[in-house]
């Protein structure tokens, strides 16, 4: 899509109106796992003469434009319970071994009451079927973070809060904890210059004012632009509230498509404008 769009923007104005850098990417849902390295080893060379940062991500909270100034943070956890060394069957060995996934059904029901209130301290599937007693099992949750949260110090409330459960089951089992990611919040200043483009952009193509919204989602590499290169970071997605992200028949709207190319290619001509 942003190829499209910078190819159209030249088309219509016989070259771009500010100089363009493209970092494309696909592993967000898994953390943008070497991205962060990436612009820090970058940062004086390829990053050296960027002035802002556009990441194309987050949907619209309707039809109308959005305009997305913050996001939550994440911490994603591996919850793993060992017992035998082996998986063993389970009319056999079933009421006469101390099961695995007995203590890690234990430990999920101690991470919320019946209200959903998270109760650690200070912290707010495959198909077919086995007739098996597993050796190991392994539960993946995450905890959305807000600004003010640490993710290091989530990790070891998490950490402590089930070694203390587990403990209290006297099981012959070993347990681990680990934190697979551990994204920071992150939010922007909506006055910088960049958002004043953005929204001149978003009405001179649609004609209204653009939702300013903070995300209940994990952008995680826009945090660490920031902190890294020091510029101003937003993101401007072009996804609406229907397009079922995540889901099977994820999609994004012929208009919304259309219409998004459009408002990225305004958005360098109210940049051009701000800077002469």
């Amino acid at each position: 899509m942003c190829l499209n769009i910078y190819l159209r923007t030249v088309m219509l104005f016989q070259g771009l109106p500010v100089n363009v850098k493209l970092v494309i990417e696909g592993m967000e849902e898994v953390g943008s796992q070497g991205l962060e390295k990436l612009v820090e080893d970058k940062k004086d060379t390829f990053f050296a003469d960027v002035d802002y940062i556009v990441v194309t991500d987050t949907p619209w909270l309707s039809k109308k434009p959005g305009i997305t100034y913050g996001a939550r943070g994440n911490c994603y956890f591996f919850l793993e319970v060992e017992g035998a060394r082996r998986d063993l069957h389970s009319g056999s060995f079933g009421g006469t071994v101390y099961e695995a996934m007995s203590d890690l059904i234990f430990l999920l029901g101690q991470l919320t009451d019946a209200k959903g209130k998270i109760l650690i301290p200070g912290a707010f599937s495959g198909s077919g079927t086995k007739t098996v007693i597993p050796a190991k099992v392994i539960a993946k949750f995450s905890i959305r973070q807000v600004p003010n949260m640490n993710p290091s110090v989530v990790e070891k409330q998490v950490t402590d809060y089930f070694e203390s459960k587990f403990s209290e089951r006297k099981s012959p089992n070993k347990m681990k904890v680990t934190m697979v990611i551990g994204a920071q919040p992150w939010i922007a200043n909506m006055n910088d210059p960049l958002y004043v483009a953005a929204q001149k952009a978003v009405k001179k193509v649609f004609n209204t004012d653009a939702d300013m919204i903070r995300a209940g989602g994990t952008i995680p590499i826009a945090k660490s632009f920031e902190e890294i290169l020091g510029k101003t970071v937003m993101l401007l997605g072009i996804g609406g509230p229907d397009d079922a992200p995540h889901g099977q028949n994820e999609k994004i709207s012929k208009h919304n498509y259309i219409e998004g190319t459009k408002l990225y290619g305004s958005l360098l001509q109210e940049i051009a404008h701000a800077w002469p």
